[in-house]
């Protein structure tokens, strides 16, 4: 910490954890959300609410699976929220979708054909246009989800814990549910399958949180404003059209 100039935190809660463990601290610390390309992501084509057709229902899960929290979360996923879903819904699928699975959770695909091991895929999007409900069941870890806020600017139904969902400023009801237990996850993940409308309604509601909040866009100044503190006559970025804007942000994205 003592050679950074500056510190970076993806949230306000991330900053208060940063000052409880180290202490005050030297650098200067920014708020910087983690952000996404809600245009690319505006692009994802979904079926209409009414538009079941004859498909087994999808939940989706994404993540890197090298990182313990989301391997957890995957497992009690499968084998604790899965088995209550089916229950009322008996051909619901479950894809855990990104890089590094373990043994464990290709096992796990081989020994049911409902559940699906994706591995590292060259874009999201597809899946995410192809899934019914985004849930995000964490239990430990720490940062911000890109995971909720890449399903909610594709107007994915997102069921989360509060712990997935933490340093996002959502509400639960209107932008996402959230949920705890197994048992509630299941109701939360139910009711997005039984209400697709209202479900695809609240959905909409967090595209819009998201693209006012959480886009390249929103928080360009932001970014522009944290490098401009480091050295204002060696660093300042130029000033940019509203036109450039996007451009800009993409040179200063993050991808996570």
């Amino acid at each position: 910490m003592e050679g950074a100039a500056q510190l970076w935190a993806c949230s306000p809660s991330d900053a208060e954890l940063f000052a409880a463990t180290y202490g005050p601290m030297k650098p200067d610390v920014r708020i910087v959300p983690n952000t996404v390309d809600v245009a690319s992501f505006a692009a994802v084509s979904r079926p209409a609410a009414h538009d079941t057709g004859d498909r087994a229902p999808s939940l989706l899960f994404t993540g890197n699976f090298g990182y313990p929290p989301n391997v957890d979360g995957a497992f009690a996923l499968s084998g604790e929220v899965l088995p209550l879903v089916r229950q009322s819904a008996p051909r619901c699928r479950l894809v855990l979708c990104g890089r590094n699975p373990p043994a464990a959770l290709l096992d796990l695909a081989a020994g049911d054909p409902g559940v699906t091991v994706t591995g590292e895929v060259p874009d999201v999007r597809p899946w995410l246009a192809g899934c019914d409900v985004v849930v995000v069941p964490l239990r430990h870890g720490g940062g911000t989800r890109l995971k909720i806020l890449e399903a909610l600017a594709a107007a994915c139904p997102v069921v989360s814990t509060a712990k997935g969902a933490e340093g996002l400023e959502v509400e639960n009801g209107r932008d996402l549910l959230l949920a705890e237990t197994p048992d509630a996850i299941s109701d939360a993940v139910l009711w997005c399958l039984g209400h697709r409308a209202a479900a695809a309604e609240m959905a909409a509601r967090g595209r819009a949180l998201v693209a006012a909040r959480y886009s390249w866009e929103a928080h360009f100044l932001t970014v522009r404003a944290a490098i401009d503190r480091l050295s204002p006559a060696a660093t300042r970025v130029p000033a940019v059209r509203a036109a450039d804007a996007n451009a800009a942000a993409r040179a200063l994205g993050r991808a996570g």
